[in-house]
Order: structure tokens, then C-alpha cells, then sequence
């Protein structure tokens, strides 16, 4: 029961994120950048991964 309530409640943040992230990109004040990285691993896990890999390539991190 907890993991359905959790998965909805990440689901809401992420999007909420993303949102606000569009958003920002309207708006100078508002780093959206910074919020539409932190919403595609709370919406999906998997492409979070993929975009976590891709950028330890682009920075030489690994």
C-alpha cells in the first residue's frame, strides 16, 4: 500500500518540478535547468539513470 501511496507522491513532485522548470525557462529569475534535472529521475528512474551516466561521460567522472 505504501509503495502505490510513494510512487504517486514522486510522480506529483516530479511533474510538479517539470512544470515549474518550463516555466523557468519563461522567467530569468528561476534556475529552471536545475529543477528539470531533479524532475526526469523522480518521473523516470530509468531515463535518470541513463541522464546520470551521460553526464559522468561528458564530465570524465568514471
Amino acid at each position: 500500500m505504501y509503495e502505490h501511496f510513494f510512487s504517486i507522491v514522486r510522480l506529483s513532485v516530479g511533474v510538479m518540478l517539470l512544470l515549474l522548470g518550463i516555466i523557468g525557462l519563461l522567467l530569468p529569475f528561476l534556475q529552471s535547468s536545475i529543477l528539470i534535472v531533479i524532475a526526469i529521475p523522480l518521473i523516470s528512474p530509468t531515463h535518470g539513470k541513463r541522464m546520470a551516466d551521460w553526464l559522468r561521460k561528458k564530465l570524465h567522472l568514471s
